[in-house]
């Protein structure tokens, strides 16, 4: 099964972060503008950002197994039930 098509939009250095995920795979590169917000670029969205938007838009595209779809079902009640507290380690 071939892993899904995803768009990605930053700097260059913010792209080279992704060459792990992206080693072998073909992309395809288009140099936008140097404003950040050109004229037709309707996401006001850093590109801190957008990277997330996009690793939600992967994460949605993702097919799970019946047994990750049931481990996720039950977490809200797992989570209630061992509640999560955070603290600081210089609290």
């Amino acid at each position: 099964m071939a892993p899904p098509v995803f768009e990605l939009e930053g700097t260059w250095e913010e792209i080279l972060t992704w060459s792990f995920d992206l080693a072998g795979r073909r992309v395809r590169v288009t140099v936008l503008s140097s404003e950040p917000n050109a004229p037709g670029d309707s996401s006001p969205l850093e590109p801190k950002h957008r990277r997330m938007l996009a690793l939600l838009d992967q994460w949605e595209q993702t097919r799970l197994t019946g047994e990750e779809i049931a481990i996720l079902d039950d977490m809200e009640q797992y989570l209630k039930d061992h509640p999560v507290s955070l603290r600081r380690l210089d609290d």
